[in-house]
């Protein structure tokens, strides 16, 4: 399979985590690209209008699976990751999964409406998230967390 991971990190929590479902797809023997966006200014993440730097390239083909990763801003999606997805035309694909990182420990501390953010502007560009998953940096189970969905993605990749 052809699977592109779009992923918006600025501190290396969302990219890590990129990083690692990168390889163990590479090890199921998938072609996977990887597209790291992260703000320019990294001491005000706030500041409008965003002015981004993406890492790696994107070949013009479809893709069977996307995967986009961002963080919480704010009890949101990211400003940067948010005013990418709006702006860019997004990648063609079967299967979209989703997922962001945040500090706090529950989904309810700004993940859940971080991920509903991203669905919602996926769906204004007719993508349909098939799968999504906060990562909370301070729970005790992140690592098993991590490993899960891990397995999980790819799992679904194998279909």
């Amino acid at each position: 399979m052809n699977i592109a991971l779009i992923i918006h990190s600025q501190t290396g929590n969302t990219l890590t985590i990129a990083q690692r479902l990168k390889q163990h797809l590479e090890n199921d023997n998938h072609k996977v690209y990887l597209l790291h966006i992260k703000n320019k200014d990294d001491a005000n993440t706030m500041k409008t209008p965003v002015d981004i730097i993406t890492y790696g390239d994107l070949p013009s083909t479809e893709f069977d699976v996307v995967i986009y990763g961002g963080w919480v801003q704010a009890f949101g999606l990211c400003l940067g990751f948010s005013e990418y997805l709006q702006h860019h035309e997004p990648q063609k694909s079967q299967k979209v999964f989703t997922y962001v990182t945040q500090h706090f420990p529950y989904a309810w501390m700004g993940g859940n409406r971080a991920l509903s953010q991203m669905k919602s502007i996926l769906a204004k560009k007719n993508m349909q998230v098939y799968s999504f998953q906060v990562f909370n940096k301070t729970n005790k189970n992140l690592e098993q967390q991590i490993q899960t969905w891990i397995e999980k993605i790819s799992r679904e990749c194998q279909k």
